[in-house]
C-alpha cells in the first residue's frame, strides 16, 4: 500500500451529494496534501461523472449497507481511510461508519449543508457516536443546533459550495408555478401539524382559483420518487436548471427552495397549520409562509423582494472553508 491515509467522502442523497461534488471538483483543481476518495449511494451518484471514477470506491453505498461492506471502503489494496467526512441524514450506514471510525481510531467529520434537523440528521439514537468534527453552514445553525443539544469537539462555519456561486436572474416575467414534493408524512407523522398533501392541496386550490391555464409542475422528492402524481400536474425532475422555466417556487423546507430564492423566484413555504416552522428562509423572513388559503393569495400578490445580500454574503468563501476544515480533519 504506496499512499498515505486519506479522508473517506461519503454522501448518500442529492443535497449533501451536489455539497460534496463542489469540494471534489475542487479538489481534482486543487489537490489537497493528502488522498481522497468517494462513497456514493445511487441517489445521488449521477451527479458525478466520469472524471471521479478514479476517486469513487463505490457509486451504490446503501442506506443500511452492512458492517464488511462498510470495512471495505476504509481499506483497499492501494488505498485506506485515515479520516471519514461524511453527510448526515440518519441513514444506518452513516452510524456503521461512525462506529467503523471509533473502532479503527479515524478522524470524522459531519456535514449539515442546510438549517434544520440537526438532531434527528446526527442523533437519530443515543447510540449515535458524535463526530470529531461539525460543518455548518452560518453562525445560525451553529446555534439552532446547541439549542437542539448537538455539540462537537470542533465546529466549523463552512457556508455551502453549492449556493456560494447561484446569483439571481430576474429578467422575464414567468408565470409557470413549480411545486417541490417532500416526505414529510414520512419524516414527521403528524408533528409538524401539517403533510405534504395538505400543502399540495392549498397550492392546487389557488391554482384552480386563479384560472392559470399552464399545469403545476410537480417535481417528487428523490427517495420518493414512485409517489403518484397529483391529478393535473406535470411530474418533473428537480435539477437547477428547471428554475429557467419556473417563476414561481412553492414547497415546504427543501433545499430547492433556498435554490430558486438565490435565483431570484418568487418562493413560498406552504405549512398549512403548522406547528414549528423548519424552512431557514421564512424563519428569517427572507420569503413568504403561506399557513391557509389567505396568506397563500397574500404571498402571491406581494411585491418580489430582492435577494437579501446578508445571506448572500454569508455563503462566500464556502469552499476555501471547507478545504480548511477537510484539512483539519486530516490533521494535515
Amino acid at each position: 500500500m504506496s499512499e498515505a491515509p486519506g479522508l473517506l467522502c461519503v454522501a448518500l442523497d442529492p443535497g449533501p451529494g451536489q455539497w460534496l461534488r463542489r469540494l471534489a471538483l475542487d479538489f481534482r483543481c486543487r489537490p489537497p496534501c493528502f488522498p481522497w476518495r468517494l462513497a456514493l449511494g445511487p441517489r445521488c451518484a449521477g451527479v458525478f461523472g466520469a472524471e471521479f471514477d478514479a476517486h469513487c470506491v463505490t457509486r451504490t453505498l446503501g442506506d443500511t449497507a452492512n458492517t464488511a461492506e462498510v470495512m471495505s471502503l476504509l481499506e483497499a489494496e492501494d488505498w485506506r481511510a485515515g479520516g471519514i467526512l461524511l453527510a448526515s441524514a440518519g441513514w444506518p450506514v452513516e452510524l456503521l461508519l461512525l462506529q467503523a471510525a471509533q473502532i479503527r481510531h479515524l478522524r470524522t467529520g459531519q456535514y449539515v449543508e442546510t438549517w434544520y434537523g440537526y438532531r434527528r440528521r446526527l442523533t437519530p439514537s443515543t447510540d449515535w457516536p458524535a463526530p470529531d468534527h461539525l460543518l455548518l453552514p452560518d453562525a445560525t445553525a451553529v446555534n439552532e443546533a446547541a439549542d437542539e443539544g448537538i455539540d462537537a469537539a470542533h465546529i466549523h462555519v463552512v457556508g455551502n459550495p453549492v449556493w456560494e456561486d447561484v446569483v439571481a436572474d430576474m429578467g422575464g416575467e414567468v408565470t409557470q408555478w413549480l411545486f417541490i414534493d417532500a416526505p414529510v408524512r414520512r419524516d414527521y407523522a403528524d408533528s409538524l401539524g401539517y403533510d405534504e398533501n395538505d400543502a399540495w392541496r392549498l397550492v392546487a386550490a389557488e391554482h384552480t382559483r386563479r384560472s392559470i391555464g399552464m399545469p403545476i409542475l410537480f417535481a417528487p422528492h428523490p427517495t420518493d420518487a414512485t409517489k403518484p402524481i397529483p391529478k393535473g400536474a406535470v411530474a418533473v425532475r428537480y435539477d437547477i436548471s428547471l428554475l429557467d422555466h419556473a417563476g414561481t417556487v412553492f414547497g415546504m423546507f427543501s433545499a430547492p427552495l433556498i435554490d430558486a430564492y438565490l435565483r431570484g423566484r418568487r418562493v413560498i413555504s406552504v405549512q398549512p397549520n403548522l406547528q414549528r416552522d423548519l424552512n431557514p428562509l421564512s424563519r428569517r423572513r427572507l420569503i413568504s409562509l403561506a399557513t391557509n388559503a389567505d396568506t397563500l393569495r397574500t404571498a402571491l400578490d406581494v411585491p418580489l423582494p430582492g435577494v437579501d445580500s446578508a445571506f448572500h454574503v454569508s455563503l462566500r468563501g464556502s469552499l476555501d472553508r471547507l478545504r480548511t476544515a477537510a484539512k483539519e480533519i486530516m490533521h494535515a
